[in-house]
């Protein structure tokens, strides 16, 4: 953010990502360590390619950085990541079973109480799947549902709402997604995105798209947060290598007197996967 100081490394949630022990048969894949929740990737299901720079989990470009006040140009300690939330599982300490898919359906259940955050959070989550792949069209969806509980287990209860879904269609190279969110006294967003897929270069294929972002009652009650983006991502297939660029903008509005100057971010790289 604008106030980060890397002065030194420290050990917890950010710098573990997994480190688990899976059982995995016919009956499906039971997990107990650090890793995915039923919920991750819930609210990110997204076929249009361009992920690797954009999707529903809008805070992940530049969610530690504030708003600044529309009148003095100050912080505002509002940080993008606190108005722009899609409700996504995380990676956590848990034990987590998921079945195997039937008829293109999928359920994921797990638990857990996690000591990496600072106080020990309780939680659990559910999620439901499903993958349809034809000629003519490709369809991922997903919806969940998640608790958790802050504190030693005296804390505040948080209910969360999520899901996503998105098709490709491989003739036209145009793909559609959209996800929504809501949190139990708390905020709920919309999400849109359009895409396209074409191959005006011999070694790879070229995607772009566009999405938005709409969400109510983050922080306060009666905000509005809107975000509106732009990706392009360019793929080397013989090198296993993408370019991409994403450029977005963010606004916020709430009910009390301070004002906020729009914010935009830019995001561009390479990847290569191996």
């Amino acid at each position: 953010s604008q106030t980060t100081a890397n002065d030194r490394w420290a050990f917890g949630d950010a710098t573990v990502r997994k480190a688990e022990v899976q059982v995995a048969g016919r009956m499906g894949v039971l997990s107990l360590g650090q890793g995915s929740t039923a919920t991750d990737g819930v609210a990110t299901q997204d076929l249009s390619g361009t992920t690797v720079v954009g999707s529903s989990a809008i805070r992940d470009d530049a969610g530690s950085f504030q708003f600044r006040s529309s009148e003095t140009g100050e912080l505002t300690g509002i940080r993008l990541g606190d108005v722009f939330a899609n409700f996504d599982g995380n990676r956590r300490l848990r034990v987590r079973y998921a079945s195997p898919m039937w008829q293109g359906y999928s359920v994921a259940v797990a638990a857990g109480l996690d000591d990496f955050y600072e106080g020990a959070e309780t939680f659990a989550d559910a999620a439901l799947r499903y993958q349809h792949d034809s000629p003519a069209l490709r369809v991922d969806g997903a919806a969940g549902l998640s608790w958790q509980r802050e504190g030693d287990g005296h804390g505040e209860d948080t209910v969360s709402l999520l899901g996503s879904i998105s098709a490709f269609f491989p003739e036209s190279g145009i793909s559609m997604t959209a996800a929504t969110g809501l949190q139990v006294d708390g905020g709920q967003y919309v999400y849109l995105k359009a895409g396209y897929r074409a191959s005006p270069f011999s070694f790879g294929e070229t995607l772009g798209a566009a999405d938005l972002y709409l969400g109510r009652d983050f922080e306060t009650r009666g905000s509005r947060s809107r975000s509106l983006g732009f990706q392009i991502v360019q793929s080397w297939e013989r090198h296993d290598v993408e370019a991409y660029l994403g450029i977005r903008r963010y606004a916020y509005r709430d009910t009390t007197p301070e004002t906020y100057r729009d914010a935009h971010s830019m995001l561009t790289g390479l990847r290569w996967r191996f």
